[in-house]
């Protein structure tokens, strides 16, 4: 006889439920980055990367989003940002990543925000990127994209971008 204690919603594999990212956690990691950008994210940076320029600087964050390896940049022409990084094998665990993240800056971590969620290079399926954005009145961008790694086009990336405008 099945077991009847379990109940709609419920898992039946805890290992399962326990590897989503905490969405609180994403949220506060987001708000502590946010809460950065007035100083020119300035606070977030740690240990400078040996190849900055004069046009370019760039240091390694000392404070991440979750899995995301991230970096603060000042560039003369773009102005500050961070930008977060998180690599995936495999291009369909990036997919459901970038749906449970979008999901989380746009019911959670921001839903006053106005969130535009674009598909880009929608005529390749194999290589479709997506990405959502949104700008607050104080000028700074969310961004958070998935497609093709850079440097291999078998790897996918989530990136999620902090952005001074």
């Amino acid at each position: 006889m099945p077991n009847t204690s379990v109940k709609v919603g419920d898992s039946t594999n805890e290992a399962s439920a326990s590897t989503l990212p905490d969405k609180k956690a994403f949220c506060q990691e987001v708000k502590a980055v946010v809460r950065t950008a007035g100083k020119g994210f300035s606070p977030l940076r740690g240990t400078a990367r040996k190849d900055n320029t004069e046009d370019v600087s760039i240091w390694e964050a000392t404070k991440s989003v979750q899995d995301f390896r991230c970096a603060v940049y000042h560039t003369r022409v773009l102005g500050d940002y961070v930008y977060c990084v998180q690599a995936h094998p495999d291009c369909k665990a990036a997919q459901d990543g970038f749906y449970l993240f979008s999901s989380y800056l746009m019911s959670t971590c921001y839903p006053g925000w106005s969130w535009q969620d674009s598909r880009l290079s929608t005529w390749d399926s194999y290589a479709q990127r997506r990405m959502v954005m949104a700008t607050n009145d104080e000028g700074l961008r969310i961004s958070l994209e998935t497609g093709r790694a850079k440097d291999s086009y078998s790897r996918c990336e989530l990136t999620l971008t902090f952005e001074l405008l």
